[in-house]
């Protein structure tokens, strides 16, 4: 018989696991905010939620052996960091392994002034792109979007990229290829800069980078961010 799963996960084994390491009542609010998130498509009119194995992500690239599971971030948890947050509009937000685009759509309606999803998958780079039509016909969408097929580790990080986002898209050999990119980049054109983490599964080596001064974890409805920031 096959294993019962929600969204790629077996919620028996997840509810232990969560409350022997953060308690019955973390637990209970992680769902029930799992819980107001699983109408996200069926009110939007996308296809987001549900999860994909590394090993079914469809993608030419070598790098395919280090990323991890496709996952959406939860609406609620993410706009409420941001309004924590209050960064800055006039600025880029760059969605790294931007999967279905779950994050560049809520990006868009925040009102950056440009989001770009960078994707290594064509098939979900497509989706994405459907999926921005459907979510525009329901929200305005104030940001100019780009969706970019392309290894992150190939993305040159340009002068207006102020704000970087993951959600536990790739390992540590990926992550530190990115953040050297980054690095480089900020040499050449020196700004302050936020990098959000979601699930933040390297952790250490984003540390380790030296790239950020500052961080802070954020726990926000039920949903971790680890948030990064350069100075100036």
């Amino acid at each position: 018989m096959p294993e019962f799963r929600i969204l790629g996960k077996n919620p028996l084994a997840w509810w232990r696991r969560t409350v022997r390491s953060r308690g019955v009542i973390h637990a209970l609010r992680v769902a029930w905010y799992a819980a107001l998130d699983s109408g996200f498509d069926y009110w939007n009119g996308t296809d987001t939620t549900r999860r994909i194995h590394p090993t079914r992500i469809e993608t030419d690239s070598a790098n395919r052996t280090h990323s991890s599971y496709y996952g959406a971030t939860r609406a609620l948890p993410f706009f409420g960091l941001l309004k924590q947050l209050n960064l800055p509009k006039d600025i880029t937000f760059v969605d790294l392994g931007s999967g279905k685009g779950r994050v560049v759509l809520l990006a868009a309606e925040w009102g950056f002034r440009k989001v770009v999803g960078i994707e290594f998958s064509g098939p979900l780079c497509e989706i994405n792109r459907k999926n921005l039509v459907a979510y525009g016909r329901r929200h305005a969408l104030k940001a100019q979007v780009e969706i970019i097929e392309s290894d992150v580790t190939q993305y040159v990080f340009q002068k207006d990229d102020r704000v970087c986002f993951l959600f536990d898209p790739f390992d540590s050999v990926i992550l530190e290829q990115v953040l050297r990119n980054l690095k480089q980049s900020l040499r050449q054109h020196p700004r302050a800069l936020w990098m959000i983490y979601n699930t933040p599964a390297e952790h250490a080596v984003v540390m380790g980078s030296g790239l950020f001064q500052k961080w802070q974890c954020h726990w926000v409805r039920g949903t971790e961010f680890f948030v990064y920031c350069h100075v100036l």
